[in-house]
């Protein structure tokens, strides 16, 4: 419960003291497949929600397939949400009705063949998923709540979240152990959603730094990486007190539309859309492989990129403007060129996807070296050809180190020297 930064597992406690004992088996079933607390929480309420709302008091296990197939033709043709949230809706009820399939195996055939049919039912729908329609967080917005920021930390977390846009639950419960300082840039090990993963940091690497070497238990490996104080005691940093921190940095810059923290992942995802393959962004944002979110950032990018080259031009008489002032994304300094890697001022990296990009090679090359050497067969070979290697060379040292003089003729016949 201690790491429970959203209050999930309070919420799925109570939720499972009010729903029947099919549902609690649910819920077991899920965690079986692997899921964390907030998908089972998501399944769950998401279940007990679409039979409230659309079943009229009938229950998902005994409903007809006509039934369910009219209440649920209605949820998708409805405008109160949007297609992202009826996909989740989707994917919910397939597992209910997945695991209502395994649960009574054998049993209630009539039954058994009504969920089949709407289990086949639910998988032949296609949602289209919604495109985000969210303005991102400009760099003069960050740089205003960066400068209003008045400690190490909160500058940290802000560098942090507007770089690389982790969820929130895997950056707050990191600890110091988790941090790996190289020469241009930082790794935080985090866990999570889909499993564990790294952040790459390199924007950010000062601000990092500083935060480390300015924690109060910087020599405890295993202290929370953030932190707040209550009360005269230093606890983990909750989800609720970094929202609230933000919240009066927004407040006090003067920036009058709402900043919320997932902002900070939407804005980073659009970014690093345009120069990272769909593959490297399931990676660096630690979606599934099958994920449907990098298509939806990449369209995202070409929209911004189209916005870019349009500003390059006068739409009356197509010419080419002066190009824009460019500043540093983080002191706001007016920059020489757009070529310099770093601030002049500041000294942060301006350009970073090039880095990113070498970083993601040498990574993919470290995980096959590593799938290569958990082969005994490529392990059986590697030692043969070092132990070539090593004799050759031990045998190659002996031939050319200079010979030893034979002994003479008199000593060893004992002449002159003998008598």
């Amino acid at each position: 419960m201690a790491n429970d930064l959203y209050g999930r597992e309070k919420r799925l406690k109570k939720l499972l003291n009010e729903v029947r004992p099919i549902l609690r088996r649910y819920v077991i079933y899920l965690k079986l497949q692997g899921l964390g607390i907030a998908r089972q929480l998501k399944h769950l309420e998401n279940v007990t929600l679409f039979e409230r709302r659309n079943l009229k008091g009938r229950r998902l296990e005994s409903v007809s397939f006509k039934m369910f197939r009219k209440a649920f033709e209605k949820f998708i043709l409805s405008d109160k949400l949007d297609n992202d949230t009826k996909y989740v809706y989707r994917i919910s009820l397939k597992k209910f009705y997945e695991f209502l399939l395994k649960e009574n195996n054998g049993k209630e055939r009539k039954r058994k063949r009504t969920w089949k049919q709407i289990l086949n039912y639910l998988k032949e729908i296609k949602i289209k998923s919604t495109e985000p329609d969210i303005e991102v967080l400009t760099e003069d917005e960050f740089r205003r709540l960066y400068e209003a920021a008045e400690d190490y930390q909160t500058r940290a977390l802000l560098s942090v979240l507007y770089e690389v846009g982790p969820r929130v639950g895997e950056l707050l419960s990191c600890r110091i152990k988790d941090v790996m300082v190289y020469d241009s840039y930082v790794e935080i090990n985090v866990s999570g959603k889909t499993g564990q993963g790294r952040l790459i940091i390199i924007k950010a690497y000062r601000d990092v730094v500083n935060h480390l070497q300015n924690h109060p238990f910087k020599n405890n490996p295993e202290a929370p990486l953030w932190y707040m104080v209550r009360s005269n005691r230093f606890l983990p940093l909750s989800y609720n007190a970094l929202r609230m921190r933000i919240k009066r940095l927004a407040r006090k810059t003067g920036i009058k539309r709402r900043i919320w923290l997932h902002l900070f992942r939407h804005t980073a995802a659009t970014e690093k859309a345009s120069y990272l393959t769909d593959r490297e962004m399931c990676v660096v944002f630690r979606w599934s492989k099958n994920s449907r979110m990098p298509a939806k950032y990449a369209h995202l990018a070409q929209r911004n990129i189209k916005e870019k080259l349009l500003s390059l031009y006068d739409s009356n008489e197509f010419q080419v403007l002066k190009p824009k002032t460019s500043r540093c994304w983080k002191c706001g300094e007016i920059l020489p060129s757009e070529k310099i890697r770093y601030c002049p001022r500041c000294g942060v990296p301006l350009q970073t996807n090039k880095i990113y990009e070498m970083i993601m090679k040498r990574r993919e090359a470290d995980d096959l070296m590593d799938r290569l050497m958990s082969d005994p067969r490529v392990r059986k070979v590697i030692s043969e050809v070092l132990y070539e290697m090593i004799y050759s060379e031990t045998v190659e040292g002996f031939a050319s180190s200079p010979k030893e003089p034979l002994p003479s003729k008199e000593g060893k016949s004992g002449g002159r020297n003998d008598v």
